[in-house]
C-alpha cells in the first residue's frame, strides 16, 4: 500500500476510526468544493420509513457510500487476517502506543523511552508503568493480549531487550487491536480490484467537478457476486455480516443492472473466427490455460478475462494488440489467494478485461476449452497437422506450465481429461500425475481442486520451441531464445 494512497484515505474520510456512521456522512459532505450533493446527516431520517398502517420502521435506502463503509468497517474487525496482507501497516507506531499505554496528552511516551534507552544502556521501564500497561491491556483484550503479557514478563527478567520489547508490543498490538483503519485502497484490493478502484468511486459520487460526476452511482450484480467470492477467500468463516450488507445494498437498490455491458471496444473482435494460423493458435491455447469466458443465455453476458501475473504483463500487451485492446486498459492489481500450504499470500497480476458478444462466441464455437468446464481438447486440435498443435501445447504450456530447466518441461490442469487428450494426441509416454485437493480441516472448505500434472520430454519441448519462437522468454531454454 504506497503512502500516496493512504494519505488519500486521510483526506477523504474521518479518522477516528469509531466515528459514527451519523459523523461520516457529515465529512463525506464537506469533500463537495460547492456542496451540490446534499448529504441527510440524520440516519434515522435517511435510511428509514414508517409504515402507516403498522408503525413499522424500515429501511428505504441504502448508497453504494454506504456499502463501502459497512465493508470497510467490519473488515476492520479482523486486523490478525489484515496484518497477514499488509504485515508494514498494520502495527502500532510509536504515537499509538504512547497513547494505549498512558493516554491523555502523552502522544511522546515512547520516543521519550527510546531517547533514554539510546542515552543509558543500563535504562529499564519503571514497574508502575509496565503494571500501567498489563492493565489497560487486560481491561480491553483480556486474554487475546497473551502474547503482550509473555513479552512483558521476557522484558521483566531480562530475556528481551527494551527496543525488540518495544517493537514487539507495536507490531502485536496493530495485530489485535482493530485500531488501524483499513484504507480504500486495501479494501479495493481485498475486494479484488486495483488499488484506486474506490477512490475513483468516491470521486464520481462526491465530487461535481469530476467529469464522470454520478451521486447516484450503483454497483452491477456481477461486481457484487465478485465482491462475495473475494470476501469468503478472506474471511472464511466470518464472512456472514458482510455478504449481508451486500444483500441488504441488493434488495434496497433493485434497479441494479445485472452487468457492466462491454466498456471497452476492441478493434478486431473476429480474430479468433478462424483459427488456421501458428500464432493464433498458440493464443488459443494460451487463453484455454489462463482466459476466463463465459456466456450466459438469458440476458446480455459475455465475459472475457485474461489474467496473468504481472511479470508477464509483456504477453498481455503482446495480445492487446493482436486483438486491438487499448493498452491503457490493461489494469494491474494485488490478489489475495492461497499458496500450496493453504497460507494467504498477496500477489500482483495484470489483466485484460471486456464484454465482446462475437468474441466470446467465436472463441465457444472453436471449442475454447478450461479447466473449470471440463472438456477435452477441441476437436479440430485433436484433427490438426503437428505445427498447428504444437502450436496450440505451446500456448498452454505458456499459461499452465513449467520450464525445469534443460529441456524439462511440464504442464498442469485440474481437468484430466484434457491431459489424456494431449497424452494420446502427442503419443507422451510418460504417466499423468495427481496432487490431492487441499481442504480447510475445520470448514471442509476446498482451497485447491485436486491437479494434475504431465512431462512432455525434451524431443517434444524442442520441437514447441522450434515451431513458435514468439512465446513466453522466460519458459524457453536458453538455446531457444534467439531462434
Amino acid at each position: 500500500m504506497t503512502n500516496t494512497n493512504i494519505k488519500k484515505d486521510n483526506q477523504q474520510s474521518c479518522s477516528n476510526t469509531s466515528i459514527s456512521r451519523k459523523k461520516h456522512n457529515s465529512c463525506e459532505r464537506d469533500y463537495s468544493i460547492f456542496n451540490k450533493i446534499k448529504y441527510n446527516i440524520d440516519m434515522t431520517n435517511k435510511n428509514v420509513k414508517e409504515d402507516n398502517n403498522y408503525g413499522v420502521i424500515q429501511e428505504s435506502e441504502y448508497s453504494t457510500l454506504d456499502l463501502i463503509e459497512d465493508l470497510r468497517l467490519e473488515i476492520q474487525k479482523y486486523p490478525e487476517i489484515l496484518f497477514q496482507l499488509f504485515p508494514h501497516r498494520y502495527r502500532y507506531n510509536h504515537n499509538q502506543l504512547s497513547l494505549f499505554w498512558r493516554g491523555g496528552k502523552n502522544i511522546n511516551y515512547v520516543i521519550k523511552l527510546m531517547a533514554k534507552f539510546k542515552n543509558k544502556i543500563n535504562f529499564s521501564i519503571d514497574n508502575k508503568d509496565l503494571e500501567m500497561l498489563e492493565k489497560r491491556l487486560r481491561g480491553r483484550f483480556g486474554n487475546r493480549a497473551s502474547n503482550c503479557f509473555h513479552f512483558i514478563k521476557q522484558y521483566k527478567f531480562k530475556q528481551r531487550n527494551f527496543k525488540i520489547f518495544i517493537e514487539s508490543m507495536k507490531k502485536e498490538l496493530g495485530q489485535i487491536s482493530g485500531d488501524i483503519k483499513v484504507t480504500y485502497g486495501e479494501l479495493a484490493i481485498l475486494l479484488g480490484k486495483h488499488e484506486d478502484y474506490i477512490y475513483s468511486l468516491r470521486k464520481y459520487i462526491l465530487n461535481p467537478t469530476n467529469r464522470r460526476h454520478n451521486p447516484n452511482y450503483k454497483f452491477d450484480l456481477e461486481t457484487l457476486q465478485e465482491f462475495k467470492e473475494s470476501l469468503r477467500m478472506l474471511l472464511r468463516g466470518k464472512v456472514e455480516l458482510c455478504i449481508s450488507f451486500i444483500e441488504k445494498y441488493i434488495n434496497l437498490n433493485p434497479d441494479l443492472k445485472e452487468y457492466l455491458f462491454e466498456r471497452v471496444t476492441i478493434k478486431n473482435p473476429h480474430y479468433f473466427n478462424s483459427i488456421d494460423t501458428i500464432e493464433k493458435t498458440y493464443w488459443f491455447g494460451f487463453i484455454c490455460a489462463d482466459a476466463l469466458v463465459k456466456q450466459k443465455q438469458k440476458g446480455y453476458y459475455y465475459n472475457f478475462r485474461f489474467e496473468l501475473s504481472s511479470h508477464d504483463r509483456e504477453r498481455l500487451v503482446k495480445f492487446a494488440g493482436l486483438i486491438g485492446y487499448d493498452f491503457e486498459r490493461i489494469k494491474d492489481i494485488k490478489r489475495i489467494y492461497f499458496d500450496d500450504n493453504g497460507k494467504l499470500k498477496l500477489k500482483e497480476y495484470s489483466n485484460i478485461h471486456f464484454k465482446s458478444k462475437k468474441m466470446v462466441e467465436e472463441l465457444l464455437e472453436n471449442g475454447f476449452s478450461s479447466s473449470a468446464m471440463g472438456k477435452g481438447l477441441p476437436d479440430f486440435i485433436m484433427r490438426a497437422e503437428e505445427d498447428i498443435a504444437l502450436a496450440f501445447l505451446l500456448g498452454f504450456f505458456d499459461g499452465d506450465g513449467s520450464w525445469c530447466g534443460g529441456r524439462n518441461a511440464i504442464i498442469y490442469t485440474s481437468n484430466k481429461k484434457f491431459l489424456i487428450d494431449i497424452k494420446n494426441k502427442f503419443r507422451i509416454i510418460w504417466t499423468i500425475k495427481t496432487k490431492k485437493a487441499l481442504i480447510d480441516e475445520i470448514s471442509g472448505e476446498v482451497i485447491h481442486r485436486a491437479s494434475h500434472r504431465l512431462t512432455l520430454g525434451a524431443n517434444l519441448y524442442e520441437k514447441m520451441m522450434r515451431n513458435y519462437p514468439y512465446s513466453m522468454k522466460r519458459k524457453r531454454a536458453p538455446q531457444f531464445r534467439d531462434i
